[in-house]
């Protein structure tokens, strides 16, 4: 703006300078001007550059190799740098220009994120080179004519903002120079190569440059690790990096205060510069200016970037926002005009949000909407079966961050009811997924809010607590099942009634986990009743029912009841196909349960043929390391050892080991178990020098793990003596 009165390049032909009643032809007047431009030449090293900014400039080796190649090879740069704000696109462009500068026989700088300013940056390239002429409108009309009289010459065109801005001031230029653009504006391959521009995407440092540029401007050394944390935390920004190191270095502290600092105060860290820098460099600046051009645009797409702020960072499915406006079109083009502005970046399916970005957007909120609206997005994204759902687990893998990032972001607030199903959910899904310690861990924290929130007595409560209970026994931990299982029935039995499905539930649980300890005989007592108000409350064929048969079943082995057993089990497979089908998830459990008992009454050609084909269907279904899977692996190769090809078990059950350690730890009831049918394996193969050994490593943790009268123990302590004393007779 010059008087009052705004100044554009409007074509090829004219300036408009003023508004529409005071146009001038500035071709009826160029005569008049003083010296033609081509008979111009300026001066060796005429420039208008700005010093670099940074002192310190790494990290950007590959980028200014590819300006570098083009500039000394005589090649015409047409080149457009764009990213993030605060990404380094202008500090490249500078440190190129003043590399290369006496390369050219001209370089300059024009701020163009506005036509005016475009036209007022022509009018400056005029007044270095031909003071003499004087109207605006002759300026920048004279140094259009002096580009296109002249060649090279590099021009960089500053924070482009629309390409439309300075598309006619490329066409008449075309061919003479170079020109390098910088922009926030990630529009596509095809926009900047119609300009004939090439683009040239920047992206955060890598951690070793981010560590140098910390050091060096700082003074500091990283002698803790917490530089690196720190660059972690702002995802590797230059000029967030810059700001911090220079803050840093000018107050003396230690790069954990900064942290301290930041996790303290962040809208006020991120809205300081430190001493000596432009306050409208300070991150929170940079990127309010940006959202304040988007809101223009988009209503949606700023309340969008508020609730990406509490996503993870990386890898959200696109899908997940689609419910945030009531036509999902609005939200693609929210998505599309935030990644134009690099505040986002998509992939065909998915979309990230640099961390820094999140962080700042973060102090924007007053409040719990924005995450408690991203917490509603995922609970209608997740699957509410994700035991038996199984086509949407993939789905549940790509959320499982997403959900813990916004768990985060809620702690110390109260767990809404959709919150907490959602974790609910979510820690089941874990669980079934072999997660143990992680879902106990989820259960364990949301059942201790909801007992301070909702009370002790509330159903939601005491459901979590259930399902806590359940955790504990997929885990491998018994009597704190047992625990918790008593706990919650203590309540619900009384304020819910017997007839409850959770006080059903909960007693069925409690009596497997009884037979798990062995206790089979309470347990019989407990799962012969339930099974006949399961079958009065639900008919047949129900899950409840099938649940109860099988670990009625189960307990009837344990006391010696092996032909009520199968036939139970034979019972529960036949249901289960039934309701589901063949390779459901609650199938495939029902015939690993049968060849297991088919094992127990030496029907080994019966188990053979059903773990045979339960094998590769449970990795396909559930992947190779699957907890159910490892358990067909290991009862399919155990069918071997009690068939008496011990050779063939062998190989079998020293894989799965190794998978069983790797997936549920050493030290789990299930990777002993296995671990003592392996060394039965080299028993029965006459390999007592590996078996003895096995054995004693096995009882010693399993009396640890499970108490030294625990069925489990005590078999695998007769097997360990055994064993001595086969090897004893076979020395003798």
């Amino acid at each position: 703006m010059t008087d009052g009165k705004p100044i554009s390049i409007q074509n090829s032909q004219g300036v408009q300078v003023g508004n529409r009643s005071t146009q001038i032809n500035i071709s009826q007047i160029l005569a008049g001007a003083g010296s033609a431009p081509e008979a111009v030449n300026p001066p060796g090293g005429t420039h208008n550059l700005p010093h670099p900014a940074g002192s310190v400039f790494v990290g950007r080796a590959e980028a200014m190799a590819t300006l570098s190649a083009k500039a000394e090879s005589g090649d015409v740069i047409g080149q457009t740098l764009h990213g993030l704000g605060g990404v380094g696109k202008i500090e490249l462009a500078l440190q190129f220009a003043h590399a290369h500068r006496e390369r050219y026989s001209l370089v300059w700088w024009i701020t163009a994120d506005t036509p005016e300013r475009v036209a007022l940056g022509l009018v400056d390239l005029t007044r270095r080179l031909h003071p003499e002429v004087t109207l605006l409108a002759d300026a920048a009309e004279w140094a259009l004519g002096w580009l296109q009289n002249h060649t090279g010459w590099l021009l960089i065109l500053d924070n482009v903002e629309d390409p439309a801005d300075i598309t006619t001031l490329l066409g008449q230029i075309r061919g003479q120079g170079s020109v390098l653009m910088t922009t926030r504006r990630d529009l596509g391959e095809l926009v900047w190569t119609r300009l004939r521009l090439s683009p040239l995407r920047l992206s955060p440092l890598d951690r070793a440059a981010s560590l140098e540029l910390l050091s060096n401007l700082s003074g500091s050394e990283d002698t803790d690790g917490e530089a690196d944390l720190l660059a972690e935390e702002l995802g590797d920004l230059p000029l967030a990096l810059d700001q911090a190191a220079a803050y840093i270095g000018q107050r003396g502290i230690a790069f954990a205060e900064y942290r301290r600092r930041l996790a303290r105060f962040p809208k006020k860290m991120y809205a300081t510069v430190p001493e000596g820098f432009p306050a409208e460099r300070a991150l929170h600046q940079v990127w309010a200016l940006t959202m304040e051009t988007v809101a223009e645009r988009s209503q949606i797409a700023p309340r969008l970037l508020l609730i990406l702020a509490f996503f993870a960072p990386d890898a959200l499915p696109e899908t997940v926002l689609d419910p945030a406006a009531k036509d999902p079109l609005d939200v693609e083009d929210a998505l599309a005009l935030l990644a134009s502005y690099s505040m986002i970046t998509r992939t065909a399916r998915t979309l990230s949000v640099h961390r820094l970005v999140q962080a700042v957007s973060r102090t924007q909120t007053g409040g719990p909407a924005a995450p408690l609206a991203a917490v509603g997005l995922l609970a209608r994204a997740i699957s509410q079966d994700p035991f038996s759902d199984v086509n949407n687990w993939p789905r549940w893998n790509a959320l499982l961050p997403h959900i813990d990032a916004v768990s985060t972001h809620l702690e110390g607030m109260d767990r809404t009811d959709t919150l907490a199903a959602l974790l609910d959910r979510t820690a089941t899904y874990l669980e079934n997924q072999g997660a143990f310690d992680q879902a106990t861990s989820m259960f364990e924290s949301l059942f201790t809010d909801l007992s301070h929130t909702l009370g002790a007595y509330h159903p939601r409560t005491l459901v979590v607590g259930h399902n806590l209970a359940h955790a504990h026994q997929s885990a491998g931990r018994p009597a704190a099942a047992i625990r918790q299982y008593e706990r919650i029935l203590a309540i619900a039995g009384p304020s819910l009634g017997g007839d409850h499905s959770l006080v059903l539930n909960c007693r069925d649980n409690l009596a497997h986990a009884y037979t798990s300890v062995g206790r089979p005989t309470e347990a019989i007592t407990i799962l012969e009743a339930n099974l006949v108000d399961f079958r009065r409350i639900y008919g047949e064929p129900n899950p409840h029912v099938s649940a109860c048969r099988s670990f009625l079943a189960q307990a009837y082995q344990e006391v010696g009841r092996s032909a009520e057993s199968v036939q139970l089990l034979e019972h529960v497979l036949a249901d289960e196909i039934l309701m589901s089908h063949e390779n459901h998830p609650g199938t495939l459990t029902a015939r690993n349960n049968l060849a297991q008992a088919y094992l127990s009454i030496d029907r080994l050609a019966d188990a053979i043929q059903l773990f045979a084909a339960l094998v590769p269907e449970n990795e396909r279904l559930l992947g190779e390391k699957h907890p159910d899977t490892l358990t067909a692996r290991m009862n399919f190769a155990d069918t071997y050892r009690k068939a008496g090809q011990a050779h063939e078990a062998i190989p079998l059950l020293e894989a799965v080991i190794v998978d069983y350690r790797e997936v549920l730890g050493e030290a789990h009831p299930s990777t002993l178990i296995c671990q003592d049918n392996l060394a039965s394996a080299y028993q029965f193969a006459g390999k007592f020098d590996r078996a003895i050994p096995l054995f004693e490593i096995t009882v010693a943790e399993l009396r640890r793990v499970l108490g030294d009268d625990h069925p489990t123990t005590r078999i695998s302590k007769s097997n360990l003596a055994y064993a001595r004393q086969q090897a004893g007779q076979q020395l003798g």
